[in-house]
């Protein structure tokens, strides 16, 4: 994560499914990238789903283990082209939650 003192990026609220879950962010100046994790705690200490995108949106993908009912937590990271963190950049972090299907 970033220093303090920082600006923080802004998670949008995700559109939540039990696969493919759209995640959406606003830009962050001077980033070339951004690294999504997906926790089931938020300590974030079991790391469900990463990846490194280029874009201001990820999905969860269908391949990737499904998410069971119950609430989860989200953080995205704005990174230079060398995958380190953006200078004063905080990670925005969010929760959503999946619900049992009907």
């Amino acid at each position: 994560v970033g220093p303090s003192g920082g600006s923080l990026l802004s998670p949008l609220t995700p559109a939540p499914s039990a696969t493919e879950t759209l995640f959406t962010w606003k830009d962050y100046p001077g980033a070339d990238g951004y690294v999504l994790f997906v926790s089931d705690g938020s300590d974030f200490k079991n790391i469900l789903y990463s990846d490194r995108v280029r874009d201001t949106r990820a999905v969860y993908p269908a391949v990737a283990r499904p998410l069971s009912p119950g609430r989860y937590y989200w953080r995205i990271i704005p990174v230079q082209s060398d995958d380190s963190v953006v200078l004063g950049a905080l990670a925005g972090q969010a929760q959503f939650d999946i619900s049992a299907p009907p």
